[in-house]
């Protein structure tokens, strides 16, 4: 049996799947329905499982093979991944490989020194008042 993108996606939220339709830069509004959504990020040539499976949360990754049937042997989020595109490549065509996760684009690098030890402070006490 092979899974078509249509049906992963119809296990995804509204907006997971506006989010994968504007990654992929696709004419969506946050107004369509989410049958509007499916219909144009499934139908999109530029959409491919191999890019969007390992963007996709961990959580969301298990569901969707939960909700489709899709027995899975260990907890990774690889073998989630492996296991769809498997289950959606047609027989005798080879599985595509998954692209490496690309950094998020909020995320940042940051070169961070170590901390310097602190210099130990001398105390000074007043003189009394006369």
């Amino acid at each position: 049996m092979t899974i078509t993108k249509r049906d992963i996606f119809s296990t995804l939220s509204k907006p997971e799947i506006l989010d994968i339709a504007r990654r992929f830069e696709l004419e969506v509004t946050g107004k369509m329905s989410k049958e509007e959504l499916l219909d144009r990020t499934a139908s999109s040539e530029r959409v491919e499982l191999s890019k969007i499976l390992p963007i996709l949360a961990y959580e969301s990754l298990k569901a969707t093979c939960k909700d489709l049937g899709i027995v899975v042997t260990g907890r990774e989020k690889a073998a989630y991944i492996g296991a769809l595109l498997t289950a959606a490549t047609p027989q005798g065509k080879p599985v595509p490989q998954a692209a490496p996760r690309a950094p998020d684009d909020y995320a940042l690098e940051l070169e961070v020194e170590p901390r310097k030890p602190r210099a130990k402070q001398t105390l000074y006490r007043h003189l009394p008042l006369w």
